[in-house]
C-alpha cells in the first residue's frame, strides 16, 4: 500500500508524514497536517473520525483483504 502522501498526492512538505518510510500510519501520528490523528481519536472517543478519509478507507480495505 502506498503511503498517505503518495496516495493522496500530497505536496505539504512540512507535514511530519511527508516522505516518511516507516510502517506508521498517518492517523497514528500527532501533528500531521491532516485532522485525524490516532491520539485525537482516543482522547475524544471518536474512533470513526477517520471514516471520511479515502486513504484510511483504502488501508482498512486492503488490510481486510490481506487477512482473509
Amino acid at each position: 500500500m502506498k503511503k498517505c502522501y503518495e496516495y493522496l498526492e500530497c505536496s505539504q512538505k512540512e507535514c511530519v508524514m511527508y516522505e516518511r518510510e516507516d510502517s506508521i500510519n498517518c492517523w497514528e501520528v500527532e501533528e500531521t497536517l491532516c485532522n485525524h490523528t490516532y491520539i485525537e481519536l482516543i482522547n475524544k472517543a471518536q474512533k470513526d473520525k477517520c471514516s471520511y478519509c479515502i486513504y484510511y478507507k483504502a488501508v482498512v480495505k486492503d488490510n481486510i483483504h490481506k487477512n482473509k
